[in-house]
């Protein structure tokens, strides 16, 4: 370093922070391009969620109770009733509980209106059926009148809840694509930004070094040019 002239230790200065700051934004573009929408780490996330809910029964979505209710008849009435009325427990408690997620954070109009104004009061209804109407007769045994409530009052609830599900779920998908595109088009925005940031930053920072080395050189070159009349005078 010592060897070195001082324009030379300047420009080393300069292009030393010129790719430090190429290194930042590299590492910062891959950061983003890994975590954006339809990133990989995005994807990952999303086809778990996929996975578990391909897996297991929805909580707001209540076919699973309603497939229970369509064996009743089958089955013997006071030990059906007894396994419903068990399993009835946790699949309202779920039920209740992401009713009260959705209702904190649901923020879009329409799908907040077909999932808690239509989807939930509809499912509140069956259950409200099931307990009251429908298991009180097949723990009885009296299948047929059972049979008439399953296939009345209680399949007419499920199917406003099944249409109202149907209508959330499209809304849904709609409401995606419209995310993910303002994601994409805030992405570009945004590093279109840092891109020009670092190119703006960079250019100030040539700029600068090179009016510090032509002030700080510009004064020294009447005492280079008296050098080699040194040398002569010496001679």
């Amino acid at each position: 370093m010592r060897s070195m002239s001082l324009s030379m230790r300047l420009w080393a200065i300069a292009a030393t922070t010129l790719l430090g700051s190429a290194t930042l934004v590299a590492v910062c573009v891959r950061s983003v391009n890994e975590v954006k929408i339809r990133g990989p780490i995005y994807t990952d996330i999303v086809m778990y969620k996929d996975l578990l809910a391909d897996i297991l029964p929805p909580p707001e979505y209540l076919i699973e109770a309603y497939l229970n209710c369509l064996r009743a008849p089958a089955d013997q009435g006071r030990r059906f009733a007894n396994h419903f009325w068990t399993r009835r427990h946790g699949w309202k408690k779920t039920f209740s509980t992401g009713r009260d997620v959705w209702e904190k954070s649901l923020t879009q109009p329409q799908i907040r209106q077909a999932m808690l104004d239509e989807s939930i009061p509809a499912g509140l209804e069956f259950w409200k059926i099931a307990k009251t109407q429908f298991l009180p007769l097949v723990r009885d045994g009296r299948d047929d009148a059972a049979r008439a409530v399953l296939e009345g009052p209680l399949a007419a609830a499920y199917k406003r809840h099944r249409s109202a599900v149907d209508k959330t779920v499209a809304l849904s998908n709609k409401e995606v694509d419209v995310v993910e595109a303002h994601a994409d088009k805030t992405l570009a925005s945004n590093m279109a930004v840092i891109l020009g940031a670092a190119a703006g930053i960079n250019a100030i920072v040539l700029l600068l070094t090179i009016w510090a080395v032509r002030s700080i050189l510009r004064p020294m070159q009447p005492i280079e040019r008296l050098r080699p009349r040194r040398r002569q005078w010496r001679l």
